[in-house]
């Protein structure tokens, strides 16, 4: 009884201890540190293009290493590289450097990649609260957010002069998340992972066989992919340059940033709610259509109310899928190389972003339309192509 309620706490950890290791102190000015720090928009372009190749070829180790010796031990080696990385990025001040740098992150975010989630499901389906998952998949996303609410006015204001030391100061307070989410990190229990299945193949010839032979999987992890890429390159590369251009002081911009991240927050907590309010389809074509039309909008005018508008739908929308389609991809998938499989689908996300980051950041810095057009065009066409129906999503959970 005891262990069992051990298994009870860990997504109250992981909750508490992904709000510390994303407190993000840097995302409200991040492009513009990145400028102060010698850096133009294609080079920024090309380090979230680094990030996705090594994701890329550290994803399928990483998930298997996950699901060989553990979710425990690998979220800890996470946390010990975005430590690193955090160190690092306090003295970068050329390209190469900040590549080193976020050669950390990128590992980092390999090692969480699918095996967070993976603990979360795999501890409620030991207490046999599997039908929670949804809800539980939300709260770990709102975490991801509260640290963007609280810490983002903070910093804008800290950084206002967009001077080294108030920079310094915002890398010091993403250093003491890490370290404390390193301490919760410890007091987690590992999940028992059955190895009696994965004998029948190897778990990365099963955990291939698992997505590529299931149209649903695939339909749910590409117009998931799409959007997820759209959202990351809209918040590394454009937003902040609009803002700019369209005459926002960079003070106001933490502020801003935060209202959009605690609407986004209690919609995380109420995902369940949105879904079955307007049906699972309708919320995955909306989410990612509606912020197409607003970037191609943004690429066409530039006014004040618009940017703050375009901010609010794109950052809320695209990010509230999220815990949907992780929930359904999560039913597709069995619990023994359940890490693995999001590792490979995690994989093809950063190709997708390897590929479309490049292309938008040489835009950008030609003319900041073009790069909203072309990130427009594919968030309008994607819940067109991999339109989801009833089969794709109602089924029974797997073992």
């Amino acid at each position: 009884m005891k262990d069992l309620r051990k298994f009870e706490e860990n997504p109250k950890k992981l909750f508490w201890m992904s709000v510390l290791y994303n407190l993000s102190a840097l995302t409200a000015v991040i492009t513009l540190f990145y400028f102060y720090r010698g850096l133009n928009l294609a080079q920024i372009s090309f380090l979230g293009a680094i990030v996705s190749l090594l994701i890329i070829l550290l994803e399928i180790p990483t998930g298997m290493l996950s699901d060989i010796i553990g979710r425990k031990k690998t979220i800890i080696l996470g946390l010990f590289s975005l430590i690193l990385y955090g160190l690092i990025y306090l003295f970068a001040h050329n390209f190469f450097t900040f590549v080193v740098g976020i050669m950390f992150f990128a590992i980092a975010m390999a090692l969480f990649s699918g095996c967070i989630t993976a603990m979360v499901y795999d501890s409620l389906k030991i207490i046999k609260k599997e039908e929670t998952a949804k809800k539980h998949l939300g709260n770990l996303r709102s975490a991801w957010v509260i640290g963007a609410v609280f810490i983002p006015p903070l910093a804008s204001y800290i950084a206002k002069d967009l001077l080294n030391y108030q920079f310094m100061i915002l890398l010091g307070i993403n250093l003491i998340g890490y370290i404390l989410a390193l301490i919760i990190a410890f007091t987690l229990q590992e999940p028992g992972i059955s190895k009696k299945e994965g004998k029948k193949f190897s778990l990365l010839k099963e955990s291939f066989h698992q997505l590529m032979f299931n149209k649903s999987l695939l339909k749910l992890s590409f117009n998931q992919g799409l959007s997820f890429a759209g959202i990351l390159i809209f918040l590394s590369l454009l937003w902040q340059p609009y803002f700019q251009k369209s005459g926002i002081p960079i003070e106001f911009f933490g502020w801003i940033f935060a209202v959009s991240n605690i609407l986004l927050f209690f919609l995380y907590r109420n995902v369940a709610h949105i879904e079955k309010y307007l049906g699972f389809k309708n919320t995955a074509f909306f989410t990612s259509f509606f912020p197409g039309i607003f970037f191609i909008l943004m690429a066409l005018f530039t006014n004040l109310y618009l940017a703050i508008l375009g901010l609010f739908i794109s950052n809320i929308l695209l990010q509230v899928r999220d815990p949907l389609f992780t929930d359904y991809k999560n039913q597709h998938i069995k619990s023994y190389s359940r890490a693995t499989v999001f590792s490979i689908i995690s994989m093809f996300y950063s190709l997708i972003v390897i590929i479309i980051q490049p292309i938008i950041g040489v835009l950008a810095d030609k003319n900041l339309s073009y790069a909203f057009i072309v990130l427009g065009i594919i968030l309008i066409i994607n819940p067109i192509i991999f339109k989801l129906k009833e089969q794709d999503i109602k089924l029974k959970r797997i073992k």
